[in-house]
């Protein structure tokens, strides 16, 4: 195998930007075939990758993660049967095309906030899927076959990846106080008490609404029956400072004054509730029926689960790895013999680049 050829440049011939006071803000760290990548695209990216929700982001691992992309567009580049389809259409298409309201309106800000980085997430996973149809060094690992000891192996490896996730079984009867008079908003808090010492006898949601019907009840009034949390979250009916509540094991009210929450006991909350998506507030009087904290899967728990299609989602999980890693070792290989042109500008990261070709033996 070829050695690595690097072309180091001096710090004066670097691509710099400068700030109104003169101060060095970005500037090309190297170049991936024809794309230069600046310290500017791994900040933007980490920042991307953190709102997102990836805890565990590094800008050591962001620059890791780079590279991979990098070289993955300079391997489209070089094929012209790998067709990539990123025009804001498209991706907008995409977004809409998410049926829970809420996950819709954290993808669509997130494009609106990150649009080159969204847009090169979307190429990332096009690219890889066409990666083992058109590159002929990895069509033969189209189909990979999983073993039982590989599943075992990634099972202890990572179980903590793998969590039973809450559940939670709760009625809820939300209303909006009158807008009128002190007294009838005293007789409207009577009724809520009412209500919650007749719910500490019922597990039947009916009961409440038939008798109480005349009070405002939201349309989201009653009982959820034993869901996931994450069903809960995505179905949207209930909003999240109901759910909140649920979850919680206990409410401050005042500073004297502590409602603790337990399975079984109703429980009525004194103070209107401000909704982000109400113009109103709420009062509320709640119910936890059953609450099943997060809590570890075991192996045959976890062999079991399977996808829409009744595929095995431990083996999903693995082949998506293994295809990744084929990838990475692939992109590495070339980059190593010169057949993807890296050009570093910055020796400050000499060593991350050399830990991104040697991480896949």
């Amino acid at each position: 195998m070829k050695k690595l050829t690097i072309t180091l440049l001096l710090l004066t011939a670097f691509v710099v930007s400068y700030s109104a006071e003169g101060t060095p803000i970005n500037w090309v760290i190297m170049s991936i075939g024809n794309l230069p990548l600046t310290l500017f695209d791994v900040e933007r990216y980490y920042e991307f990758e953190k709102i997102s929700g990836d805890p565990n982001s590094t800008m050591e691992s962001v620059f890791d993660d780079l590279i991979f992309i990098y070289g993955l567009k300079g391997l489209a580049a070089k094929n012209p049967d790998i067709k990539i389809q990123s025009d804001p259409a498209l991706v907008l298409s995409m977004i809409n095309g998410v049926s829970n309201s809420e996950a819709q309106q954290m993808r669509l800000k997130l494009y609106n906030d990150y649009p080159e980085q969204f847009i090169m997430l979307m190429e990332k996973e096009q690219i890889i899927d066409n990666l083992f149809f058109f590159e002929e060094a990895l069509k033969t690992n189209v189909n990979i076959e999983i073993t039982e000891a590989q599943r075992k192996e990634y099972y202890d490896k990572n179980k903590e990846k793998f969590v039973s996730p809450a559940k939670l079984d709760f009625m809820v009867f939300a209303a909006y106080p009158p807008d009128d008079s002190l007294a009838q908003l005293t007789k409207f808090e009577n009724n809520m008490k009412a209500i919650a010492a007749a719910l500490g006898k019922t597990d039947d949601p009916q009961v409440i609404l038939n008798k109480y019907k005349f009070m405002n009840f939201t349309s989201y009034s009653g009982r959820s029956e034993l869901k996931y949390a994450y069903e809960l979250v995505k179905d949207g009916k209930y909003p999240m400072e109901v759910l909140g509540v649920a979850f919680e094991e206990k409410i401050q009210i005042s500073a004297t004054e502590t409602i603790k929450i337990k399975e079984g006991k109703a429980f009525y909350i004194p103070q209107p509730i401000k909704m982000k998506n109400a113009k109103k507030p709420v009062y509320i009087v709640m119910k936890v029926i059953k609450r099943e904290k997060d809590k570890p899967m075991t192996y045959d728990e976890v062999k079991a689960l399977k996808d829409a299609n009744g595929q095995s989602q431990l083996d999903l999980v693995l082949k998506t790895q293994m295809r990744l890693d084929l990838i990475k070792k692939h992109i590495a290989k070339k980059m190593k013999n010169g057949q993807i042109l890296v050009t570093l500008f910055d020796q400050n990261y000499l060593k991350l680049y050399n830990n991104f070709i040697n991480s896949v033996k």
